[in-house]
Parts: C-alpha cells; sequence; structure tokens
C-alpha cells in the first residue's frame, strides 16, 4: 500500500511538472504569435504610409520613383539549345515602353541577376511587366542556288 501511495505521489509530481512545461510552452507561443502579429502590424502600417506619399506625390504631380529588383529565374530551357542558353528580363510599365528596363544577359538555366533598376514616370496604379527572354544565336541561311 505504502508502495502505491509512494507510485501515486511520484506521478501526480511528475503530472504538475509535465503541466507546468506545458503552460511555460503555451506562453512562450502566445508571445511569440502576439510579436508576429505585431510585426505584421507595423509592415502593414508602413505600407499604408508608404502609399498615401505615392498618392500624394501623384495627385500634387510628381511622378513616383520606383525601385525595381529582379533576384533571378529558374527551370529556363530552350528547344534548340537546352538548358545552353543565354537570357535576360525585360522589366517595364505596361503601356509605357520608354521605361523599359532590362537585365544583363547570363548563361544558363538558372539565371542569377540580381539586378536593381529605377523606374521614374509611374502613374498610381500603373501596372509592372516583367518578362524573361533568350537570346538564340543567329542562323545563316545561304540563300545563292
Amino acid at each position: 500500500l505504502r508502495q502505491q501511495q509512494q507510485n501515486a505521489a511520484e506521478k501526480a509530481l511528475e503530472m504538475g511538472h509535465r503541466s507546468a512545461d506545458l503552460q511555460q510552452h503555451l506562453a512562450d507561443s502566445q508571445a511569440k504569435a502576439h510579436d508576429e502579429l505585431q510585426d505584421r502590424l507595423l509592415d502593414q502600417h508602413e505600407q499604408q504610409k508608404k502609399m498615401e506619399l505615392l498618392r500624394e506625390q501623384y495627385n500634387t504631380g510628381v511622378p513616383p520613383v520606383v525601385g525595381v529588383t529582379v533576384d533571378g529565374a529558374k527551370g529556363l530551357t530552350s528547344p534548340t539549345r537546352g538548358n545552353k542558353i543565354s537570357t535576360y528580363c525585360v522589366i517595364e510599365v505596361v503601356n509605357k515602353p520608354y521605361t523599359r528596363l532590362q537585365t544583363p544577359e547570363l548563361q544558363g538555366p538558372m539565371p542569377l541577376w540580381d539586378y536593381t533598376g529605377v523606374l521614374s514616370k509611374v502613374g498610381f496604379g500603373d501596372v509592372l511587366k516583367f518578362a524573361v527572354y533568350r537570346k538564340e544565336p543567329v542562323v545563316e541561311v545561304d540563300h545563292t542556288a
């Protein structure tokens, strides 16, 4: 009987420690979730402030300047050259071809351009277009017969 009481007491103590561990884990999880929510709210507030500034600039006739970064691309191939291709990316505001930016040409199916450029004369609500092109070698054809 004494052994059973001792086992029960040890089990109760173990369950008390486990309960304390779970409560601490829950408190830590809640604190982490709270911090992540605060960070999101701050980011959202900063984005709203930026949008308000862009609207204000646009309404006062000052065209906003937009920074654009192109990291790279994956899985590019060519039907004629396979993975041995040369590619580049073109960025422009839709219906405004004079805003065109172009990355340097790079070889391979996974180019890492890490290119940053600036687009000016961007209107509020304009849409950016990113297009990746491959440069095929020119094949000369002899037209003499």
